[in-house]
């Protein structure tokens, strides 16, 4: 069963039966670990990173994989546990939280989920009331084979995704490194990846909206974007104007894992009920 939580770890109630054990959820949990702060010089944009690592690896002395999403506080070093989503063998390829009570998430394969049936290109919406599609792919058009490996969420409440491969909709063909926006019926471009500079070979496989535009990313391959060299495990923070401002952190620095970062959001930095992104309803 999947459930969301509350940022000190609390399950929602519709998910988590009261007085129930924990033993008998058979569900992974994820860690809170410490991590450094930006890089030297680069101001941070987030108090809190939510992500997904790929393969199983130690992060920061903590087993981490695919179907944990592990919160980071790069400021404090403070450490606490977290549950996560997590119903084996889903794997979770694309995360944006909301609030303490919600969140998009989609998956890397097929899969039944508290009676919902998930698609790879499926977004999912966690709530209190329980599991809702947020964007059903085959009634979009999406081809099956499609999966959207990146969930973010802009000012206006519109879906920002990205996808595994190329693909057109509505006449544009998006790469698997750009994202693109769904107003509720028509997909737009949001994020270039070719203006912003990476490489053909790119492919933005993690998201999370701030604002005034700005977005975090991270690929599914290393490269170099504006002569900064960064990897899979790196966040890379983009400017409003869709061009590369730095980058924000690096796994492999800071705790040592050689993992993928395949899911991302974030709690932005200055407070802690998200003034910096929009207030969901």
């Amino acid at each position: 069963m999947l459930f969301p939580t509350g940022r000190f770890g609390q399950p929602c109630r519709s998910f988590v039966s009261e007085g129930s054990e924990l033993k008998q959820i058979a569900v992974a949990l994820g860690v809170v670990v410490a991590l450094a702060g930006a890089p030297s010089g680069q101001a941070a944009v987030a108090d809190l990173w939510y992500l997904t690592f790929d393969p199983i690896d130690a992060v920061a002395g903590t087993q981490s994989g695919p179907q944990e999403v592990v919160s980071y506080d790069p400021g404090t070093g403070s450490a606490a546990p977290v549950r996560s989503l997590t119903e084996a063998p889903v794997e979770i390829d694309g995360f944006e939280r909301l609030d303490a009570d919600r969140y998009y998430f989609s998956t890397s394969t097929h899969a039944q989920l508290d009676g919902l049936t998930v698609a790879p290109g499926d977004v999912v919406l966690s709530e209190s009331q329980g599991l809702s599609l947020a964007f059903d792919a085959s009634a979009e058009d999406l081809p099956a084979s499609i999966d959207v490996d990146a969930v973010a969420v802009n000012q206006d409440d519109e879906l920002v995704l990205s996808v595994d491969t190329h693909v057109q909709l509505d006449g544009i063909v998006f790469e698997d490194a750009d994202l693109f926006r769904f107003d509720g019926s028509a997909f737009h471009v949001y994020f270039d990846a070719g203006a912003a500079g990476l490489p053909d070979h790119a492919d933005v496989d993690a998201a999370t909206s701030l604002s005034a535009g700005r977005i975090v990313i991270s690929t599914r391959t290393g490269g170099r974007i504006q002569g900064t060299t960064y990897d899979h495990g790196s966040l890379l923070l983009i400017d409003g104007d869709g061009t590369f401002a730095s980058v924000q952190f690096d796994a492999s620095d800071a705790s040592g894992t050689t993992s993928d970062i395949v899911s991302l959001s974030a709690e932005p930095v200055g407070d802690a009920i998200f003034s910096d992104r929009f207030q969901g309803s």
